[in-house]
């Protein structure tokens, strides 16, 4: 454990805009993922298998722009985005809401060593011995916001925590991204709400990788998956829960035989299964 303080030159210049500025950082990992372009990605914690999908469609090629992602290290949108980015030769920058030696959740310390060893930084302002009070996450996403100059949301409930992150960026006058979603899930009432408010809708790695001047790399761009809704999105539950045959996935599900076998073709099709050692997986 290292530790950073405003007169260290080494302090990001872009966290003097953070309200309050940090007084001090205390950091695991490489002090060089602070100097590379950066991008915030946030969302719910609650992730669908849309934003799951957003993810991946975005952040492979965000990574090998060159582009270091920021997150919290939290459940659902920010850890996926950190595998998500460490999956494609990338690293990361986590912001966690407790100390070092505490980090919550705790179920993510093998992800916070990932990042330190992949050249990345696990950063906290909070020093050794305290934990993940729920009144510092708020807190903690002012840094979130002021590391990157672009903050992308991926998706958000209304309220949720993505707001404060949301607010402290446009504070700041930093770019914040959503990705458009689907209205009829409650994981997108805050983005719409966002876009309402004149965030900036994206929906492809170029709209993102043109604020920093850069260009997508020369490598074949993944397709937007559909968003799951209705009974596709109950089959691919069911296939998610470890039930891998088609009597199985009927009686879970209440369909019939023929309905199972025509929702397994689309979300094959779809790409979020496969058919793999006699056994239907998810892909995602």
């Amino acid at each position: 454990m290292h530790t950073l303080t405003q007169d260290s030159a080494h302090f990001p210049p872009s966290l003097k805009e953070a309200r309050p500025i940090p007084e001090s950082l205390y950091y695991n990992g490489s002090l060089d993922a602070l100097s590379r372009p950066l991008i915030s990605i946030v969302g719910s914690r609650k992730m669908s298998t849309y934003g799951s999908a957003v993810l991946q469609a975005l952040v492979p090629p965000l990574v090998q722009a060159g582009l270091v992602v920021v997150s919290g290290l939290a459940y659902g949108v920010d850890a996926a985005a950190h595998r998500c980015a460490l999956d494609h030769g990338g690293t990361g920058i986590a912001v966690i809401g407790s100390s070092l030696d505490q980090l919550y959740p705790a179920s993510h310390t093998s992800l916070a060593d990932k990042l330190v060893r992949s050249g990345g930084i696990v950063l906290s302002e909070y020093p050794p011995g305290t934990p993940g009070f729920k009144f510092h996450f708020p807190r903690r996403n002012r840094i979130i916001a002021a590391l990157s100059p672009v903050l992308l949301i991926i998706e958000a409930a209304d309220p949720s925590g993505t707001f404060s992150t949301a607010r402290a960026a446009l504070e700041m006058g930093k770019e914040v991204c959503v990705v458009p979603a689907d209205i009829t899930r409650g994981q997108s009432n805050g983005t719409l709400r966002l876009l309402k408010d004149g965030a900036r809708p994206v929906s492809c790695p170029e709209d993102i990788l043109s604020l920093y001047q850069m260009q997508l790399p020369l490598l074949a761009k993944e397709p937007l998956q559909p968003a799951l809704t209705g009974s596709p999105a109950t089959l691919y539950a069911s296939i998610s829960h470890g039930l891998t045959s088609v009597d199985a996935l009927a009686q879970d599900t209440g369909f019939n035989i023929a309905t199972v076998q025509a929702l397994l073709s689309v979300l094959e099709l779809d790409g979020y299964i496969t058919y793999r050692q006699s056994q239907w997986q998810t892909t995602l």
